[in-house]
């Protein structure tokens, strides 16, 4: 072919793809693009879309609305980039700024090879092409790609861009960011915060009171109420990732106390004793709650477990009858009935064995015979046992608390 005959055809063809590659400018077409060979192709698009990619959105909301991120520069929701800002190597984008190895973009600028770009500029290999809309100068097409702030991209250099280290909370996903804090707000946090350092002062009612004075005065509070209640949010958070202590269930049940929630005061009273079967100001907040409550009959807590009695104690002789079969279980002991010898009899873990006869105020403990103040007996078709001398022959303290009518063996 000769030289006139395939300028004429490059003509033609420039020509020829003119006026569709100019529709690129309001986005109802992809531009046409020159492989090395010189033949330009076009790729058709949506109309209407933009030419920026829209980045994949969070899960989960951003932590912070400052309009800059940890290191101080501005961050991605700011304005005005588009106006010829500095890209993260020193080059301006856009309106004829340089990109990061020098080469200006977009208005007949310089690409980094050095080829003009856009309004007909000559490529590399030194055929011309026709207005290419804006490329993947950090600003365009690419989704904030190659200027080191937004998703992963190619940069200037064909390397890959991962973006600032401050966006990565935005890359997990929301049972990442949960778990790593909690969920807790900051009124959670600060309230947790000011109850830990404030553990050793005074008593429980005075470590309340001014907790409650600073979550009005200082943590946006409206009302002693509204205090009590952020106060039972903040601990009832904490209680449910495992991190209360004994202590910190205290401090709730006096809270909810105060909120006219006896019922549920003596309820977390019973959960921090699941904790800590030995903690003695547990046992003397459930007592004030049990008695505020009204409830009447006898309470029994072993090892900090409430049994499930079929059957109420009863006190005969200043002496606890319980249940044996359910004082058993809880003692973690086997129950064997004797019908024809009306003996029961209680072997725990550890191999130890207690025989009590109906009506014989002498029980057996491992062969050996020990006088009861109370023998067992039958009521309401259930043999009751006295529980302070189970609690004896097992190793056991047993307590009594005659305000609440409360037996503690533990």
């Amino acid at each position: 072919m000769k030289k006139s005959t395939f300028i004429a055809l490059l003509t033609a063809v420039a020509l020829t793809t003119a006026p569709v590659a100019a529709l690129a400018e309001d986005g109802t077409t992809t531009p046409p693009t020159t492989d090395d060979g010189g033949t330009t192709t076009t790729e058709p698009t949506t109309p209407g879309e933009d030419d920026a990619t829209t980045p994949p959105t969070s899960a989960c909301e951003p932590q912070d609305d400052d309009d800059q991120d940890d290191d101080g520069s501005d961050d991605d929701t700011d304005t005005g980039e588009d106006d010829g800002g500095t890209t993260d190597d020193g080059g301006t984008t856009d309106d004829g700024g340089t990109t990061d190895d020098g080469g200006t973009t977009d208005d007949g600028g310089t690409t980094d090879d050095g080829g003009t770009t856009d309004d007909g500029g000559t490529t590399d290999d030194g055929t011309t092409v026709s207005q290419v809309s804006k490329g993947s100068n950090g600003k365009g097409n690419s989704s904030k790609g190659s200027n080191g702030k937004g998703n992963s991209g190619k940069d200037s250099k064909g390397g890959v861009t991962t973006g600032d280290s401050d966006d990565d909370d935005n890359t997990l996903s929301c049972g990442e960011i949960e778990g790593k804090k909690k969920g807790w707000s900051n009124k959670i946090k600060n309230i947790l915060k000011h109850l830990e350092s404030g553990k050793k002062v005074g008593n429980l009612q005075e470590k309340l009171a001014q907790l409650t004075l600073w979550a009005k005065t200082e943590n946006g509070s409206q009302s002693d109420r509204d205090a009590l209640l952020a106060i039972e949010e903040a601990l009832k958070a904490k209680e449910e990732v495992g991190e209360a202590a004994p202590e910190d269930l205290i401090v709730l049940a006096e809270t909810q106390d105060q909120l006219s929630d006896t019922a549920a005061a003596v309820s977390t009273l019973e959960r921090a004793l699941q904790l800590d079967y030995n903690n003695e100001e547990v046992y003397t907040e459930l007592s004030k709650k049990l008695v505020k409550k009204g409830d009447k009959g006898v309470k029994v807590y072993v090892k900090g477990e409430k049994p499930a009695f079929d059957v109420k104690p009863v006190v005969k002789n200043g002496r606890t009858l319980v249940p044996v079969r359910a004082i058993g279980e809880s003692l973690d002991a086997q129950v064997l009935w004797e019908e024809k010898t009306k003996t029961v009899t209680l072997i725990n873990k550890d191999g130890k064995k207690v025989t009590l006869k109906l009506g014989n105020n002498v029980a057996t403990v491992d062969g050996k015979q020990v006088k009861l103040d109370v023998p067992a007996q039958t009521i309401g078709d259930r043999t009751m046992v006295p529980l302070r001398a189970l609690g004896d022959f097992f190793g056991l303290t047993v307590g009594w608390d005659q305000s609440s009518e409360m037996a503690t063996l533990k």
